[in-house]
C-alpha cells in the first residue's frame, strides 16, 4: 500500500513538472494504437497533440488574448502546477502513514484528486489532447486505487 501511495506521489510530481516545462514524450505509435484504436499503417501521419506551458502559451491564438484573459490563463495554469505538487507531497505523507486515509476527510480528498484527474482526462481526450489525457488518466486511476486500498 505504501508503495502505491509513493508511486502516486511520483505521478503527481511528474505531472507538476511536465505541466510547467516540456511535457513527457510518449511514443506516438503506442497512443495511435492503444488510445485511438487506429491502424498505425493506415494513419502514419496521425500525431497526438501534447501540451505543456511553453507549447500553448506561445501559440498565436493565446498570444492574441486580451490582457485579462492572458493573465488569468497563465496564472491558473501555474496554480495547477502548484496544486499537483501539493498532491505529490500529500500522497508522500500518506505513504509514510497510510492510516491517515482511514480518516474520511483524507479519503474524500484523495477521491477528489482522482476525480479531478479523470474529469480532466476526459476533457483532454474530447479536445484531442490525447497524450495529456492519457497521463492524467493514469494518475487519476492510480490515485483512486491507492487511496481505496486503505481500509
Amino acid at each position: 500500500m505504501t508503495n502505491a501511495l509513493k508511486a502516486t506521489s511520483i505521478g503527481w510530481l511528474v505531472i507538476s513538472v511536465g505541466h510547467v516545462v516540456r511535457p513527457l514524450q510518449l511514443p506516438s505509435l503506442f497512443l495511435i494504437t492503444h488510445v485511438h484504436g487506429k491502424n498505425p499503417d493506415k494513419n502514419k501521419n496521425l500525431r497526438c497533440i501534447q501540451l505543456g506551458a511553453k507549447e500553448w502559451q506561445s501559440s498565436p491564438q493565446f498570444r492574441a488574448l486580451p490582457v485579462t484573459a492572458d493573465t488569468c490563463a497563465r496564472v491558473g495554469w501555474y496554480q495547477g502546477s502548484a496544486f499537483f505538487l501539493v498532491n505529490a507531497l500529500i500522497n508522500y505523507n500518506w505513504s509514510l502513514a497510510p492510516e491517515q486515509l482511514r480518516n474520511p476527510i483524507n479519503k474524500a480528498a484523495a477521491l477528489v484528486m482522482a476525480l479531478s484527474m479523470l474529469g480532466s482526462s476526459a476533457g483532454y481526450f474530447r479536445g484531442g489532447v490525447s497524450r495529456n489525457g492519457l497521463v492524467v488518466a493514469v494518475v487519476g486511476v492510480l490515485q483512486a486505487w491507492a487511496a481505496l486500498r486503505v481500509n
